[in-house]
């Protein structure tokens, strides 16, 4: 029987997270902070396209188990970066 899972991690910037002197580089409209993600990740493309994160991490993982015996085994990466927007003049 084979046992699937998998695991996406985000990186987002909150506005709580930006201190000091870097505040006025996301106020001046230059960059910007992140929405918060969603619980549940239905479309890790369509959070890119909206640019909500600045890359993720999807990991995923395998096993197949005979007899409570692992037979075989896979796993799987990638790393997806966001679309960050920009704003110039």
């Amino acid at each position: 029987m084979r046992h699937e899972s998998s695991v996406t991690s985000l990186s987002w910037i909150p506005s709580e997270a930006v201190p000091g002197l870097n505040k006025v580089v996301f106020g001046s409209g230059f960059t910007h902070y992140d929405e918060p993600p969603p619980d549940r990740i239905d479309d890790l493309e369509s959070l890119r396209d909206a640019d909500r994160f600045r890359f993720a991490n999807v990991l995923s993982a395998w096993v197949d188990v005979e007899d409570g015996v692992i037979v075989s085994a896979g796993y799987n990466g990638r790393c997806l970066m966001g679309a960050t927007t920009l704003a110039v003049g």
